[in-house]
């Protein structure tokens, strides 16, 4: 049997509940003035079909424009998200009774527009709410070859009032069959040790907002884990056992720190694949 591989994530959707409660947290509360922040804006930008007033903002943060759906009124701010980079977060007020329908009218809307689209139900804690539970969709489109734009949108609150959040960022492509040795240099400033490149294997691979990779390899063998472990660990990596919940049971995967101790990986095979969760510790 294959083992399940879950890592309890810190999610948008916290950093949605976060913003809106007025606590501080660096991807909300500590945006940046527009005026200062949107910059390389290219000449003649198109115009957003949110209206041309935010084209700079979209657009010129983005280098696209997003997927629109009509709404009563909305908010659409510039944020920082924890690696540094630009995020445009978007608040879409509609009457209380239409917000799960208007959220799955969205995610049809985003695949309409050439949009990967999956739905995950996210579990989460947090101190000012304890455990919470929501639906969340996620959407990835490339717009280059080196460039996408990914959507995260879930219902929440804003000042109080209800509200369909859209989190929209970008995050650097690669060739979806080799190790995305681009994507890791962006985040670390050099690559680390991976499987062979065989040209078989797929990558799903995105920096998360919250600054750390994310990525699966699908049609990896059963012996996949082992093998990447044997990796690290010639490149002189610190390995630990396999790791369980002791509450839930479910398999952790294991834990890997660089020589010098700035990268940590955790890595687990589950019925998905090879899960690899990459951190910069410094």
């Amino acid at each position: 049997m294959k083992k399940t591989f879950k890592l309890a994530l810190i999610t948008l959707c916290s950093l949605f509940i976060v913003a809106c409660s007025g606590k501080n947290n660096p991807s909300t509360s500590d945006s940046p003035s527009l005026d200062d922040s949107v910059t390389s804006v290219v000449e003649e930008l198109p115009v957003s079909q949110w209206g041309e007033e935010y084209s700079e903002l979209i657009i010129g943060t983005l280098g696209a424009d997003i997927p629109y759906i009509e709404c009563p009124s909305f908010e659409i701010k510039l944020s920082i998200d924890a690696y540094g980079d630009p995020m445009v977060i978007f608040y879409l007020y509609f009457n209380d009774s239409e917000l799960e329908e208007k959220l799955e009218e969205y995610a049809m809307i985003a695949d309409y527009s050439g949009y990967y689209v999956e739905f995950s139900t996210q579990n989460s804690y947090d101190p000012s709410y304890g455990f919470i539970q929501y639906d969340l969709y996620y959407a990835d489109k490339a717009i280059s070859d080196t460039r996408g734009i990914e959507m995260q949108f879930l219902i929440g609150s804003n000042g109080y009032r209800d509200c369909i959040g859209i989190f929209a960022y970008n995050y650097v492509v690669d060739t979806p069959n080799y190790w995305p040795s681009n994507l890791v240099e962006s985040l670390l400033g050099y690559d680390i040790p991976h499987l062979p490149d065989t040209g078989e294997y797929e990558y799903y691979a995105k920096i998360n907002p919250e600054g750390y990779i994310d990525m699966i390899i699908y049609n990896v063998s059963a012996t996949a884990e082992d093998e990447y472990c044997s990796i690290l660990e010639a490149n002189d990596y610190l390995v630990t056992e396999e790791l369980w919940d002791e509450e839930t049971g479910e398999y952790m995967g294991r834990y890997a720190s660089s020589p010098d101790g700035e990268v940590i990986i955790q890595f687990g095979l589950s019925q998905y694949g090879l899960e690899i969760y990459i951190y910069k510790m410094a």
